[in-house]
């Protein structure tokens, strides 16, 4: 178990900055209100007017008819209600970051008053409407849905993903989304929905107070932790396992003092032992 959230360490406290995380980059000439405008163009077929002309009324009352609209479920391409530019539509979603969809969103529903995403439910059919939900909905928003059904199905790897990654802002903001959208305790939810160290250890994680890297390395405690950790893992003195040493350390220590004390070697020339599940 310690192994896999070691290997998500490196996304932890990272910005999705120039040449680092994640393929879709900020554009640099984004215009929300641009975007929005062009969202429009494709689903009505009507240029948008901002002088409230009846060319412009026309598209705005073929945007609301798209929400009764229910399309048949057929393999191939994406496909609309007719005169809808689907191509466009796909092309402008999967090429804007996150947070300028969120801007768009807002934009689209100034102009129209209409929501964006219930509006593109009943473009896209089937299997799509899923992607379109995700690349529209607040990366908060989605990841408390993304853990409501980890823990429906006990997915432990989306789990450990999401809680281990996140920095202390996104995981308040991920436990108001899910007490919000599911109407629970994400902490509650946690305790009924998983077992033993596991569970100790999620409810650790996500109260978020894991320590910030303050770019000054202490190797003293890095060895102490080691140590601490290997004393866990055999038993130590007393025999038994101490899982609760690897939680607490796990759930406190920053990303970057975690990583250099994967591998750092312990007094008796032993190394950090690695956390194998029947340790969790």
């Amino acid at each position: 178990m310690a192994d896999e959230i070691l290997e998500q360490l490196p996304l932890a406290e990272k910005t999705a900055t120039w040449g680092t995380l994640g393929t879709i980059r900020p554009h640099l000439n984004f215009d929300a209100a641009k975007d929005a405008q062009t969202f429009f163009e494709a689903i009505s077929g009507e240029d948008f007017d901002t002088s409230g002309s009846p060319a412009n009324s026309r598209g705005r009352s073929r945007v609301c008819k798209l929400l009764f609209w229910r399309p048949r479920l057929k393999l191939g391409a994406p496909r609309g209600p007719k005169g809808v530019d689907c191509r466009v539509l796909l092309d402008l979603l999967t090429s804007r970051s996150s947070e300028h969809r969120q801007q768009i969103a807002e934009a689209f529903l100034e102009f129209t008053q209409q929501g964006l995403l219930k509006t593109l439910e009943a473009v896209f059919p089937g299997q799509l409407q899923i992607i379109i939900r995700g690349l529209l909905r607040p990366a908060a928003q989605y990841d408390a849905l993304e853990i409501q059904a980890g823990l429906q199905g006990l997915e432990v790897e989306t789990l450990i993903e999401i809680i281990s990654t996140r920095t202390a802002k996104q995981l308040q903001d991920i436990l108001a989304c899910y007490k919000q959208d599911f109407k629970s305790d994400l902490e509650k939810d946690i305790a009924c929905g998983t077992t033993d160290a596991f569970r100790d250890l999620l409810l650790a994680l996500i109260k978020g107070q894991r320590e910030c890297y303050s770019g000054v390395i202490d190797y003293v405690l890095i060895r102490q932790d080691s140590k601490a950790l290997a004393d866990a893992a055999t038993g130590g003195d007393a025999g038994h396992l101490e899982e609760s040493e690897w939680v607490r350390i796990l759930a406190q220590r920053s990303p970057e003092h975690l990583r250099r004390g994967k591998d750092s070697p312990v007094p008796g020339g032993r190394v950090s032992p690695r956390w194998h599940p029947q340790t969790c």
